[in-house]
């Protein structure tokens, strides 16, 4: 409704949307309320109206894109345990549920390493190219007994600043539907994950934000032209959320990014030359032929390419 306030008020007939992350979630639901006032809309790193909460199934997937780019290069070669990275991780995961570990960090601080904290700091770093060997590292040290690494991740997240009240609020009142929670709460994935909801779990029952129902969380059925831009590697918003967004939407254009992350969008521009300007002439409301993919460069095979 501010949305379409705004619009009134600057004078426009109609607009477009440009949306990221929580960004397509608001996109979203401005198509299902306030579609005959949208031009053209452009979404990435998806968010659905039903994807606040995290898909364990998801996340587990893009990890294991990751995973098969790290075993299938020249560094690694030689070092991968047997069943790969990911039985690893779970190796050590199993390892550390049995009994917590005391990992000193290189600056000397010694901090407990359980179960949950190795999930939590192996989520956060995979996949991050500025930093590619951070995560298969860890995974290969823990499967060694040295657990620095996962320590110097939990001081890392100890630094992160708790989130704004309207971060709890929006997502709170977003909340999930009982047949998507029912499915998370059963997925296969968690004895891996964890509980990647957790803090869903813990803080929307405390915070008390109204609940916006599931009728607000049913996909939009709008026919407003629509581009959809995602990573195969976003282990925020998984792929698979952008694929349930599309299918119900009409014309929709989906550009799939081979190893790009939450920012898709911008692994696109840096990587197709032509794509910044191609997105701003779709916009204006030209006929753009769109790749179906995108592939960006790994930072695991290059050297053997």
């Amino acid at each position: 409704a501010d949305v379409d306030a705004l619009r009134e008020a600057l004078g426009y007939e109609r607009i477009s949307l440009l949306g990221g992350s929580y960004g397509s979630h608001l996109a979203l639901a401005v198509m299902k309320r306030h579609p005959q006032r949208l031009h053209r809309v452009v979404l990435h790193g998806v968010e659905g109206l039903d994807h606040t909460w995290d898909d364990p199934a998801g996340r587990l997937r893009a990890l294991e894109r990751i995973a098969a780019d790290v075993e299938s290069s020249e560094r690694y070669r030689g070092s991968i345990p047997e069943g790969g990275l990911l039985a690893a991780l779970r190796s050590a995961i199993e390892e550390l549920e049995r009994e917590p570990v005391v990992a000193r960090t290189r600056r000397g601080v010694d901090v407990v390493v359980d179960a949950q904290l190795l999930r939590m700091v192996a989520g956060f770093q995979a996949g991050r190219k500025s930093r590619p060997d951070v995560w298969p590292r860890m995974i290969l040290e823990a499967a060694e007994g040295d657990w620095s690494t996962v320590a110097e991740g939990a001081l890392a997240l100890r630094r992160m600043r708790l989130d704004r009240p309207m971060h709890f609020m929006m997502d709170c009142a977003s909340g999930i539907s009982p047949a998507r929670r029912a499915r998370y709460a059963s997925d296969p994935a968690r004895a891996l994950l964890g509980d990647v909801n957790m803090e869903y779990e813990h803080v929307c029952p405390a915070w008390d934000a109204p609940d916006l129902g599931d009728a607000f969380r049913a996909a939009p059925r709008c026919d407003v032209p629509t581009l959809v831009i995602h990573g195969t590697w976003d282990t925020k918003t998984p792929i698979e959320n952008a694929g349930e967004v599309v299918e119900a939407l009409p014309d929709a254009t989906f550009v799939e990014v081979i190893r790009g992350g939450h920012g898709a969008l911008y692994d696109l521009y840096r990587q197709w030359p032509e794509g910044r300007a191609a997105v701003l002439r779709f916009l204006a409301g030209e006929d753009v032929a769109f790749p179906p993919s995108v592939e960006l460069p790994s930072p695991y095979l290059d050297e053997a390419r």
